[in-house]
């Protein structure tokens, strides 16, 4: 609630900054979950341009994973 009332743009407090400190106040009054105040703050900083999109993470291989006993590099040349 500080960064968005004491530091925050005057250009940049438009319909997204008020959801925000909405959503930051409810959060501090018990309505509304922290994760969702941190996604409105987040939502309007990102459309002020006062952070960069989030990276997206790399896709997971389609690969299953390999159990601990049965990695490729284990041989079973010699097992009877």
């Amino acid at each position: 609630m500080e960064c968005l009332d004491q530091q925050w743009p005057h250009w940049a407090r438009g319909g997204s900054w008020r959801a925000a400190a909405r959503a930051c106040r409810d959060a501090l009054d018990g309505w509304r979950s922290a994760r969702d105040a941190h996604k409105a703050f987040l939502r309007a900083a990102r459309r002020a341009g006062l952070v960069l999109p989030a990276a997206r993470a790399p896709r997971k291989s389609s690969q299953p994973r390999m159990i601990g006993a049965l990695r490729p590099e284990m041989s079973f040349i010699g097992w009877q």
